[in-house]
């Protein structure tokens, strides 16, 4: 009998050699090697198969990412051997009809807090001035470092007797100073001329003298006047205005209760001692 092709199994295919010392036929052997061909085929469609994902296509392709789209009509059955997909699909239902709502977004107002910045220091408005004292500094021709005397005195608030040469530049010559009236330059040859009489200059700092002090030294025995409100104002004009306001503090000073006949202006210029 010839060689018989006996099949074991439906994926096991073992072929029929025949007997030691027996020959096989052409047509057995071209069978034989069909058979492991299509064997092998088996094989390798069954391992890929198995590599493959419910989620693939087909072979070669890229698996697909995810998706959150909404199904509208899930069928009860996906298939065999899919009832860990139809289980995850079903979970994914209501969440997918909860985010078909748009969502609101609200706006809250956040306050903004401004940076916070060196507060620009208050000076008073008005000054107390001695009508005897402003003769003496027009008659002795010290107005103008008089005038710086009176505006160190407004910026030195707390009494303390003296103000830093670095703070006095800044108020009375920078640009945004607060009662500037005079350049730098200017600044320094009036504290060298009012040096002795107004201030004495010492590591730094400008220490005032008192107010009997320069009544002193210019010349004063006594303050006979009653004293008079200047605005602070005034005395960052030009040095005209100045001269102007200081003479103005002898009439200032009589219009008070007490106030007495008008006077001539030789008789002013007689007590004053100023043309």
């Amino acid at each position: 009998m010839t060689g018989v092709v006996k099949v074991a199994s439906v994926y096991k295919v073992e072929p029929f050699v025949g007997e030691q010392d027996h020959a096989i036929s052409s047509q057995l052997h071209t069978a034989q090697q069909r058979l492991l061909h299509l064997r092998a085929q088996l094989q390798a469609s069954r391992s890929e198969a198995e590599r493959l994902s419910p989620f693939e296509e087909g072979h070669g392709k890229e698996r697909p990412y995810p998706t959150t789209e909404h199904i509208p009509q899930l069928p009860a059955h996906l298939g065999w051997e899919s009832a860990a997909l139809t289980r995850s699909l079903r979970q994914t239902q209501p969440l997918a009809k909860a985010e078909d709502k748009p969502v609101q977004l609200t706006e809250t107002a956040v306050p903004v807090t401004p940076s916070p910045q060196a507060p620009h220091p208050t000076f008073p408005k008005t000054i107390k001035v001695y009508p005897d004292l402003a003769f003496g500094l027009l008659g002795e021709a010290q107005v103008a470092a008089g005038r710086l005397w009176l505006l160190l005195q407004v910026v030195d608030g707390q009494g303390r007797g003296w103000i830093a040469e670095k703070q006095a530049r800044s108020v009375f010559t920078g640009k945004r100073g607060a009662l500037r009236f005079c350049g730098v330059r200017q600044l320094r040859n009036l504290l060298a001329q009012g040096e002795g009489v107004f201030w004495q200059r010492e590591n730094g700092r400008i220490w005032l003298r008192s107010m009997a002090k320069v009544a002193f030294a210019l010349g004063i025995a006594r303050l006979k006047m009653r004293p008079v409100a200047v605005p602070v104002r005034v005395l960052t004009q030009n040095i005209g205005t100045v001269r102007a306001h200081l003479y103005a503090t002898f009439h200032s000073s009589r219009t008070q209760q007490k106030a007495k006949k008008p006077i001539a202006r030789t008789t002013v210029s007689g007590l004053t001692q100023v043309q």
